[in-house]
């Protein structure tokens, strides 16, 4: 008698197993094909040539041809944030995400030991928020105007910074950043005007510090991360190694950014995304995602903070799905649910 369970226990698993493969396994396959496009090419001769490569520029349609932006300046003015869970600066050359750090969780068990910094100026020469506008080019070295110097939140306090600049070609930008005091999340508005108005504006993240087995001499790096992007109810991801060396194509993803193992940082596209990218720029590997602006604005929201279940299921649009299970993430997730 349990010999008989114990065979019909055997063909029943890989009954599932094959039923599993060809309802789930191969559909993704076939969609990944369609979905993931490769812009260029492994070569062997990829090492010597990768500090030119570059990530692909925002097109407008017709195409208009202009410059790959240039390394940013040292910085501008900064203007401070604070909330119940994080410190951030934002540098007004740019308008970007100089330096982001949590306030609970430290940079070593030390009770007096700071908090953990995830982005910091220091390491990498393009940083988070900076945009792209198809036909206008980069805001990397626009140097804004801000409403506020300091914003202090707590519980459910809400407030905005507000940066007004001009791009080299004229085109006049605005970025809205809006805060709350007890959220990670927070959202990035951009309107562009002028002459002519933009098709598509694409916001870049780029890599989140994180402990690296890399380091020998000890300290925080870049590297142990992964870009990742979520499309086609599919979560894409790419190593860092590739993304420093080549471009990467995501059609119509939700949202791109990145991931370590034990933090995010990823930007939503909140309305008609068109793709994400990744790739180098200016030797940073970075991720891009496009979002059409047919009225010439776009909105993301941004969510940098820890890789909780929580916190990633309170911010919404699938980013539960940063939590990658594998693929049996639909048995992870109910079963992780009921722990």
């Amino acid at each position: 008698m349990e010999q008989s369970r114990v065979w019909l226990a055997v063909f029943l698993s890989l009954g599932v197993f094959f039923i599993y493969d060809y309802l789930v396994i191969r559909p993704y396959r076939e969609a990944a094909k369609h979905q993931v496009t490769t812009t260029i090419p492994v070569q062997q001769e990829r090492q010597a040539a990768k500090s030119e490569e570059q990530l692909p520029p925002l097109e407008a349609t017709p195409r208009t041809e202009h410059p790959e932006p240039p390394s940013a300046p040292a910085s501008g003015s900064l203007v401070t944030v604070e909330t119940d869970l994080f410190r951030a600066t934002i540098d007004t050359l740019g308008g970007r995400l100089s330096v982001f750090e949590l306030k609970r969780y430290r940079q070593s068990v030390n009770a007096d030991a700071e908090g953990l910094t995830l982005i910091d100026v220091k390491h990498v020469s393009v940083l988070p928020l900076t945009v792209e506008v198809s036909g206008a080019g980069s805001d990397i070295a626009t140097t804004y105007g801000s409403n506020k110097t300091s914003l202090v939140l707590t519980g459910d306090a809400e407030g905005t910074i507000e940066l007004d600049g001009l791009l080299p070609t004229g085109t006049h930008i605005r970025k809205t950043l809006s805060f709350k005091g007890n959220d990670y999340a927070f959202d990035v508005d951009i309107k562009a005007s002028g002459e002519r108005i933009p098709e598509a504006i694409g916001l870049i993240m780029t890599p989140i510090l994180d402990d690296s087995p890399k380091i020998s001499r000890g300290g925080r790096s870049i590297g142990a991360e992964k870009a990742i992007a979520f499309a086609d109810g599919k979560l894409v991801d790419r190593p860092m190694a590739k993304i420093e060396s080549e471009s990467t194509s995501v059609e119509g993803a939700i949202w791109a950014g990145y991931a370590s193992r034990y933090f995010v940082s990823i930007a939503v596209s909140e309305k008609a995304s068109k793709k994400a990218v990744m790739g180098p720029q200016n030797g940073v590997p970075v991720v891009r995602i496009d979002e059409e602006a047919a009225d010439g604005s776009a909105s993301f929201k941004i969510l940098i903070g820890p890789k909780e279940k929580e916190v990633l299921d309170a911010a919404g649009d699938h980013l539960d799905r940063a939590l990658d299970f594998g693929w049996f993430w639909f048995i992870a997730l109910p079963l992780l649910y009921l722990l």
